[in-house]
């Protein structure tokens, strides 16, 4: 019965295509996705271990579709309220769909109810996720207040009951997402590892800060890379890979089996790619310009138009779109303030046409 109805989900929007980029910028996408390496963490193969981090309102199906076409190796979705599921929220519901075009999507659910968390991840893998990503990392307070996000990793042994039904409920994969700990006296990554490793767990994402750091001050690689080498499950790093510089020297040098990329991929489209060819030492043979990116705007759009149904959301995604990629650039804030002050799609994308127009060469760093 699973089976018929993944099946019967993945034909609804069969016919859908992946949008036609040009000819140039298509030689450029391909030729680097040529560098690709498949990385298997436990059931679950990637199509190359640089993977779309989970973001708030940020990684829904649109957005993972582009850094899909962008050269990411798989993706998770933005955390989703398991409450919200177990209570029959639609809004909340429809955060669990996943568009049959994507390769390699996990859904990310939080909770602090077990029960609440199995009743959803059953539902996303009626929806077509190819695994259940558990949150036990978000340090905002809202979460953590609950008993949820990365409080659930200050009593590491409580995870064998909390995580085991879950599990056992499955036929897909599960992986859970964790930090170091709550604080520098209270680093218990390495407990929640050995339970993950003992429930059957697939890999477990670490990302380098505490709790209390929240996202200040730098990702503790170092202690990433001492857990990743003693760990008998895989490990996925994550924290501060923003440019493709510090992708290409932490995976020269790492024990984990792949890398996690989260606020970079918001600030440059082509950070995948770009990560690909740095590593492969081909980075002089690729550029990209502003009709690049006006390319990558219209693709964005392109998804979001057959995926968002509310054309104020839309508008909403494409202007933080936008701001994002126009961070680094000269003129940023005037832009900026331009763009938020527009109401309609057409407009946004005029005044990004004309900005980036005057940028032929990106500089992304």
């Amino acid at each position: 019965m699973y089976h018929k109805r993944i099946a019967l989900n993945n034909m609804k929007n069969s016919a859908k295509c992946r949008f036609k980029y040009s000819l140039e910028l298509s030689f450029k996408i391909e030729k680097i996705k040529k560098l690709k390496k498949a990385t298997s963490l436990g059931g679950v193969i990637f199509n190359s271990p640089l993977i779309l981090a989970p973001m708030s309102q940020i990684t829904s199906a649109p957005f993972r579709l582009l850094m899909e076409d962008l050269g990411s190796g798989g993706s998770i979705s933005e955390l989703t309220s398991s409450n919200g599921i177990f209570y029959n929220s639609a809004r909340t519901k429809d955060m669990l769909n996943v568009d049959p075009r994507e390769e390699c999507v996990g859904i990310q659910l939080f909770g602090e109810k077990s029960h609440n968390l199995m009743t959803a991840a059953l539902l996303a893998q009626e929806k077509g996720a190819k695994f259940i990503d558990i949150n036990m990392g978000c340090p905002v307070k809202k979460v953590v207040s609950k008993g949820s996000g990365s409080a659930l990793i200050r009593k590491p042994l409580e995870l064998y009951d909390f995580l085991s039904p879950i599990k056992k409920a499955l036929i897909i994969p599960l992986s859970i997402k964790i930090r170091l700990g709550h604080s520098e006296k209270e680093i218990t990554a390495s407990e929640v590892v050995k339970v993950a490793n003992d429930i059957g767990i697939e890999f477990v994402t670490i990302h380098g800060r505490t709790t209390v750091q929240l996202y200040q001050g730098k990702a503790n690689w170092e202690l990433i890379e001492n857990i990743a080498k003693n760990s008998f499950i895989p490990i996925i790093g994550n924290g501060d890979l923003n440019t493709k510089e510090s992708i290409a020297d932490r995976m020269k040098i790492t024990n984990c089996k792949a890398l996690m990329i989260g606020r970079g991929a918001c600030k440059n489209p082509f950070i995948f790619l770009e990560g690909l060819a740095e590593i492969n030492n081909m980075t002089d043979k690729f550029t990209f310009s502003g009709s690049d990116m006006l390319e990558v705007i219209d693709a964005f759009s392109y998804y979001s138009d057959e995926l968002v149904s509310e054309e104020k959301i839309k508008i909403i995604q494409l202007k933080k779109f936008i701001v994002g990629y126009t961070s680094s650039f000269p003129y940023a804030s005037e832009l900026r303030n331009k763009i938020f002050a527009l109401k309609k799609i057409d407009e946004i994308k005029s005044i990004a046409k004309n900005y980036f127009s005057s940028l032929p060469v990106l500089n992304t760093k």
